[in-house]
C-alpha cells in the first residue's frame, strides 16, 4: 500500500497528478509499501526552506526532506518516507520556459524527489549517474508515459 498525502492551496486540483505520478514512480521502482507527504508552497515559503535548510539563499522548484531511518515502525504502519516541496510557480514557470506540459516537469520532479526519499543523492559522480539512470528508467516505464500522454507529453 502506498499513501500520498497532498497539502496546500492548490491541493484540490494537483492531488490527482501527484499521487498518480507517484505511483507509477513507485511500480518502477519496486516499491510499494510507503508513505510520503507532498506540499505545495508558494515562492515566499520555498525561499525560506531552502535558506534555513541548505543555506541557499535562492528559490527552487522542490525540495525533498527523507525521514529519520532509525525509527521502527510497527507491523501496521507504513515506513514514512519523508516530505516533498514543490512551488508550483517555479515548476509551472520552468515547464513554460522549457515547453513542455506542466504535468511532465511534475513528473520530472517528483520523481527526483522521490528517489532522494529513497536514498539516492547526487553529491559526488558515481551517485549523480546512479541516480540520473534510476530517474530516466522510471521516466521512460511504459506506465508513467502512458499516464502522461493524457497530458500531451510524448
Amino acid at each position: 500500500m502506498i499513501k500520498i498525502e497532498v497539502f496546500g492551496s492548490k491541493k484540490r486540483e494537483m492531488t490527482t497528478v501527484i499521487s498518480q505520478i507517484i505511483r507509477e514512480a513507485a511500480k518502477v521502482f519496486k516499491k510499494d509499501n510507503f508513505q510520503v507527504d507532498v506540499c505545495l508552497i508558494n515562492n515566499r515559503e520555498m525561499l525560506k526552506l531552502n535558506r534555513r535548510f541548505r543555506g541557499r539563499n535562492k528559490l527552487t522548484s522542490i525540495l525533498s526532506f527523507p525521514s529519520s531511518t532509525k525509527f521502527l515502525y510497527p507491523k501496521n504502519f507504513l515506513p514514512y518516507q519523508g516530505e516533498i516541496f514543490l512551488n508550483l510557480s517555479s515548476i509551472k514557470k520552468e515547464a513554460k520556459s522549457n515547453k513542455i506540459p506542466l504535468q511532465q516537469n511534475m513528473a520530472i520532479l517528483l520523481i527526483h524527489g522521490l528517489l532522494h526519499l529513497f536514498g539516492f543523492n547526487h553529491k559526488n559522480k558515481k551517485e549523480t549517474l546512479k541516480m540520473e539512470a534510476r530517474e530516466e528508467k522510471i521516466l521512460s516505464s511504459r506506465t508513467l508515459l502512458s499516464f502522461l500522454s493524457k497530458f500531451g507529453v510524448k
